[in-house]
């Protein structure tokens, strides 16, 4: 009988002590489910975007010979604006995402031209504002780490320009009127990045090396090259 009691008792103290000593375990429910992963920057978008159109390599000093002078044209970069839209679309869920875009944006700058006779000042200045509609399709790979997103890609298609508010300085006379118009085809290469603040919506700042080939100015080379730098928005949906 003592024994009985005895072992009655060391085995309600091991029970109790495994008890104290380990984990409680449940069941799985099958009515919990797990939170939808998060996936910033997917599917089609529409962006804003302004900036500056920073630099335009004109193609430099033009030269001609006029009735045996050497005459030369000296054009001036100046700082321009841009502005326009997005719309495009960003394919998969991955770390690395091609991603197609339609880029439409205005795109202006002014033209200043001194004019040397035979290395004189010959006080000849003309100014012109050049103002130009961008229509590009751009190819991009976007990376995705998170809520940011840096992208690399390039973009073809043309552009429209006119010159207008044309001035024109000779030895004190003044003149005005307006230029003409250009169109060709326009070529970009592109780096930027998005920083998500929420799935479906972001800011970017993006880089734009333009070229408006064939320009159809006698005073500009046979293609301008610009750089752009913009600040943007971009909305998912």
């Amino acid at each position: 009988m003592k024994r009985n009691i005895l072992l009655t008792v060391v085995s309600t103290a091991i029970l109790t002590a495994a008890s104290i000593g380990g984990e409680t375990h449940y069941a799985p429910s099958k009515g919990v489910v797990p939170p939808a992963p998060v996936f910033y920057g997917t599917g089609f978008y529409m962006g804003l975007q302004g900036g500056i159109n920073a630099y335009q390599d004109l193609g430099g000093t033009r030269r001609f010979n006029i009735n045996g002078n050497d005459v030369s044209i000296e054009p001036k970069e100046n700082i321009g604006g841009v502005g326009g839209l997005k719309i495009g679309y960003v394919f998969g869920t991955g770390t690395v995402r091609p991603a197609i875009e339609a880029d439409l944006y205005y795109n202006g700058f002014q033209v200043d031209l001194d004019a040397r006779v035979n290395g004189q000042n010959t006080k000849f200045n003309a100014e012109a504002n050049v103002n130009s509609g961008a229509f590009l399709a751009n190819f991009m790979v976007r990376f995705a780490f998170d809520r940011f997103q840096p992208y690399v890609g390039a973009g073809v298609g043309g552009y429209y320009a006119s010159v207008d508010d044309v001035n024109v300085t000779a030895r004190g006379t003044h003149f005005s009127g307006q230029g003409g118009e250009s169109a060709g085809l326009a070529w970009q290469i592109i780096g930027g990045a998005d920083y998500y603040f929420t799935e479906k919506f972001s800011i970017f700042a993006e880089y734009k090396y333009l070229n408006y080939e064939d320009p159809s100015a006698d005073f500009l080379d046979d293609r301008i090259d610009q750089h752009l730098v913009v600040l943007g928005f971009r909305w998912h949906f």
